[in-house]
């Protein structure tokens, strides 16, 4: 099994994983407390905010290139999350006349919209994914309308932007990548 397969089973893996952790808390929660408020049910988030965190992390932290603009904008992410989270729960608690449930849904939609977030803002850049196949020694062909690495393909239409090419249009296109990457 390669590792981006053995990664991205881990990954679907997080929410089971994640829920089970939340339920065994607040059991244990009820077991101690009876019903429990908001403190209580946003003192079980953090510790599972920890685990969400450590763990897609420590999946995606080998293969993520790492700059302080990333390490801020993951941090940042989490943060919002968590504001539009809490302004969620709190709406949801006024109309529902409940503390339980909308602190539950409110401590997985930021746990939810910071994996979506971690997503677009790790997501490897075009520039980055040219930098790693030639660091393996391996030419790249990009497409010349939004530069998606079409190396390996057998045609000469772009899968990401649907753009296709005649072949000396390509290589042309190529040589001037190319000629301003050097520069």
């Amino acid at each position: 099994m390669s590792q981006l397969i053995a990664r991205l089973l881990l990954a679907m893996m997080l929410v089971p994983t994640s829920v089970a952790f939340f339920l065994l808390l607040v059991l244990a929660l009820v077991a101690m407390r009876g019903q429990p408020g908001w403190f209580h049910v946003f003192a079980v988030w953090i510790p599972v905010s920890a685990f969400v965190i450590c763990y897609w992390l420590w999946i995606w932290k080998p293969v993520v290139r790492w700059s302080k603009s990333r390490i801020v904008l993951t941090v940042v992410a989490w943060v919002l999350a968590a504001a539009v989270s809490a302004g969620f729960g709190v709406m949801l608690g006024r109309f529902m006349r409940e503390v339980f449930p909308p602190a539950c849904a409110a401590g997985a939609l930021t746990q939810l919209l910071w994996v979506l977030a971690t997503i677009v803002i790790w997501r490897e850049t075009n520039a980055e994914r040219a930098e790693r196949v030639r660091s393996v020694g391996a030419a790249t062909v990009a497409c010349p309308a939004c530069g998606y690495n079409l190396t390996g393909l057998r045609e000469t239409r772009c899968p990401e932007c649907g753009a296709s090419f005649p072949l000396e249009d390509l290589i042309a296109a190529q040589a001037d990548r190319l000629g301003s990457i050097e520069q």
